[in-house]
């Protein structure tokens, strides 16, 4: 889905619904802010579409005119959609790789453990310490024994973990 919005927040084009539908306000006006700022792009943690009404992640790119932000562009991704790209990737066999957005939210995992939790608060460890980056030994990103590597995005905030069995 792509979106066009102006400065003030409200939608002016939204790929998913048909020609002149009316559209709710959409950018949070801190991420706009911080856009307008930097005229960086913005990767959003999972969110909730408000057309449609799913789970996805935004990614937000200003549109620039001699130098000031006059709209944001957003292509919006199903979750599944990053699910695919990592298994995709052939992480191999014994691998579990995982992606969690700022909050600590569980993007994707590979391969799919959709239904089971982290219940050993790994993710939790690795997101809030204050290393972007590093191995972990002990209970992996599924709770079993496991040696895991981790990485923090500069950029999206958004941490990549690979943990391999300890056997």
């Amino acid at each position: 889905v792509i979106v066009l919005t102006d400065p003030s927040g409200q939608q002016r084009l939204n790929t998913s619904v048909p020609w002149n539908t009316p559209l709710p306000s959409f950018l949070d006006p801190n991420v706009a802010r911080s856009i307008q700022e930097t005229r960086m792009p913005y990767v959003s943690d999972v969110l909730a579409g408000a057309v449609p009404r799913r789970e996805l992640i935004g990614i937000v790119v200003p549109v620039l005119h001699s130098g000031e932000v006059t709209y944001f562009l957003t292509a919006s991704l199903p979750l599944q959609r990053i699910q695919d790209i990592l298994a995709q990737a052939g992480v191999g066999e014994e691998r579990t790789v995982g992606v969690a957005d700022r909050k600590g939210r569980i993007v994707s995992v590979v391969p799919d453990r959709s239904g089971e939790k982290d219940q050993s608060g790994f993710l939790d460890r690795v997101i809030w310490t204050a290393d972007r980056e590093g191995v972990s030994v002990g209970r992996g990103l599924v709770g079993a024994p496991a040696v895991s590597g981790y990485s923090t995005s500069e950029i999206t905030g958004w941490t990549a973990v690979v943990s391999l069995p300890r056997g």
